[in-house]
């Protein structure tokens, strides 16, 4: 293996640089928009909490670490393990979710970076590890709530001058909502694939 793959725990200095990978992964990509740091270290001038760090509400109740692939200075990608106990509880599961999965088009290095969060979770006896993706849910789906949001954003981008947007992440399932993308003559430029994985 050519390269190493570091542990951030919660609270260590070198979490600057789990944020710091994106832009090493996504240097170039037109499409890509930089997360805002403060959302995830924190800003004592904005006065957030960022949730990379301790004293983050969602720290009470989950068990988390970070996992970084480097080559010497050059960073090649990230992904996040969290035990989150209340929901575990709640559920009487036993799943661990992990996020932050960005890497440079090296399967050796996702293989790598998915195999240490599994390593990780399974030490803490959770049996499933698993991908979180946001939509709409089904119960709010067909409600018309999406055709305000989308009036009140298109009324906005064109008051600001905006000529183009990013709409996240859309479910594949969810047909309603691709049409309604696809009516704003939204296209797809990037598919996403979920796994969830038996321990």
């Amino acid at each position: 293996m050519r390269f190493n793959i570091e542990q951030y725990v919660l609270g260590d200095r070198r979490l600057k640089g789990l944020v710091r990978v994106l832009w090493d992964v996504f240097r170039g990509d037109p499409h890509w928009t930089p997360p805002l740091a403060g959302e995830l270290l924190g800003s004592k001038l904005l006065g957030l909490t960022g949730l990379l760090v301790p004293e983050h509400p969602y720290h009470r109740d989950a068990d988390v670490t970070h996992f970084v692939a480097r080559d010497g200075r050059q960073l090649l990608g990230r992904v996040s393990a969290a035990v989150n106990y209340r929901f575990n509880e709640h559920y009487g599961s036993k799943i661990e979710f992990f996020g932050f999965f960005d890497v440079c088009t090296d399967y050796e290095v996702a293989e790598a970076l998915l195999n240490r969060a599994r390593d990780w979770i399974r030490d803490r006896g959770m049996t499933v590890m698993r991908a979180m993706f946001f939509g709409v849910c089904p119960r709010f789906r067909k409600l018309r709530i999406d055709a305000i949001l989308y009036q009140q954003v298109q009324e906005y981008a064109v008051r600001h001058g905006y000529k183009i947007c990013e709409a996240s992440m859309l479910l594949e399932e969810d047909d309603l909502i691709l049409r309604a993308s696809a009516s704003m003559d939204g296209a797809r430029y990037k598919t996403w694939r979920v796994y969830e994985v038996a321990l």
